[in-house]
């Protein structure tokens, strides 16, 4: 896929959605940690190892704690050793601590904090440094253990999601849809960062499709998710992996996904005559028709 802008924000390093993050995974969605509370820190370049890696660092100045934050989505070579990573990537935060402290105050424990995206396993690997290796019972009180607070998103439970106020909850729901239902159906919602919820996917999933919004210029916040479908992606097509041609595609998609905010009360007619361009017989025609599938060919992943 093309090489990550790292001069460009992530969507996790908004002080909204990093506080939402934080608050839901580790405060149970209690609204402990403030936006405001919060300072990004920048991360060494020599710790990136993937495309598909994010990784934020920010400080709970209220809290005194620093967070050391690592997401990703399908296992790479230094998954079943998680870990180690975590351990490195913590241990670099420490370094860096270290030579800028001049006071003991000057120290912020870190809470490692790593979100797992993958859908089709749950995770498998050890998330200590003592369960990676055989070691004898009678070393083990020896060996420094290192623990790693993995959260796997696509497998929350539904209260756990509902707990998600910022745009991170349009991540939450695709993962969770992809492995219930392998397709999705964007939820209704105003997004204030919708160019980094796209680009996270495209990030997390490997998949340049996701990119296809951002060919246009650059969208505005508050913007609602299916307006955002429907006008700049243009076509649910790209998310069925049709072949006909952009054009075709987007034809194809724009009906699809009308046919599916229609039936569910999610958008009105005029809403979709104006994001389509279609007259009003047109757009109504969509939920006489009864016999095709607006799913057809999204029985398997969504985006491979």
């Amino acid at each position: 896929m093309k090489e990550k802008n790292v001069a460009k924000k992530q969507l996790e390093e908004y002080p909204d959605v990093f506080a939402d993050i934080v608050n839901v995974f580790l405060f149970n969605g209690d609204l402990i940690v403030k936006p405001e509370e919060l300072e990004n820190i920048p991360i060494p370049s020599h710790l990136t190892r993937d495309n598909r890696e994010h990784q934020v660092t920010q400080i709970w100045k209220k809290g005194h704690i620093q967070f050391s934050y690592l997401a990703f989505e399908r296992p790479v070579n230094f998954s079943k050793y998680i870990p180690f990573r975590s351990m490195e990537y913590d241990g670099v935060i420490y370094g860096d601590a270290l030579k800028k402290a001049e006071k003991p105050s000057d120290f912020y424990p870190v809470v490692n904090l790593v979100l797992y995206f993958g859908f089709e396993y749950r995770w498998k690997a050890p998330l200590s440094l003592q369960g990676c290796f055989k070691i004898p019972k009678q070393l083990t009180s020896y060996l420094s253990d290192y623990k790693t607070n993995l959260f796997e998103v696509a497998w929350l439970e539904e209260e756990t999601i509902s707990k998600f106020q910022s745009d991170f909850r349009f991540i939450v729901d695709y993962y969770t849809q992809a492995r219930k239902n392998n397709y999705w159906e964007p939820i209704y919602g105003e997004a204030d960062h919708i160019n980094e919820v796209f680009e996270l996917l495209a990030d997390v999933t490997d998949d340049e499709r996701f990119l296809i919004v951002l060919e246009e210029p650059r969208l505005g916040g508050n913007s609602t998710m299916p307006s955002i479908i429907l006008d700049r992606i243009e076509h649910r097509g790209m998310m069925m992996g049709r072949d006909d041609g952009l054009i075709t595609g987007r034809e194809y998609g724009k009906e699809d996904l009308a046919k599916i905010l229609l039936k569910n009360g999610k958008v009105s007619i005029q809403d979709i005559q104006e994001a389509t361009g279609w007259n009003e017989n047109a757009v109504k025609k969509l939920l006489l028709d009864d016999n095709v599938d607006p799913f057809a060919g999204m029985k398997k992943r969504v985006l491979k």
